[in-house]
């Protein structure tokens, strides 16, 4: 499962350039609650963020706080539904009102609803 989720945010680095070529990509990660688990792959996102030159050493410890971040080369939104599942489509839809080029759901519920919520996207 953790080689399919390394795959899956390679792929994700692979369309940032081409998402934004000319502005600064922005990421949303959203998450439907917090546990040790969305710390570890949010952890993991930020990390491999800062191996590829998004992020530096300093930025990746202010955004292991969880708050919205931007920076000269991306941007970070946060999303936390706190296991509420009214809150997960407020969350998805307030991302997406940001125009993030990227959405990185770490969670069933909040996967479906940003599955739903971008069906008539390009």
């Amino acid at each position: 499962m953790f080689k399919a989720f390394l795959s899956l945010l390679l792929a994700l680095l692979m369309l940032l350039p081409a998402a934004a070529a000319d502005d600064t990509p922005t990421v949303a990660i959203l998450y439907f609650g917090d546990s040790p688990s969305i710390e570890r792959a949010s952890g993991a996102i930020l990390d491999v963020l800062q191996s590829y030159g998004y992020l530096s050493a300093e930025e990746n410890n202010t955004l292991e706080e969880g708050s919205d971040f931007q920076g000269e080369r991306i941007n970070i939104i946060w999303g936390d539904a706190g296991y509420d599942i009214p809150t997960v489509s407020i969350m998805v839809d307030s991302a997406l009102d940001q125009e993030p080029d990227v959405l990185v759901t770490l969670s069933t519920p909040v996967t479906l609803v940003a599955v739903n919520a971008t069906l008539d996207m390009d």
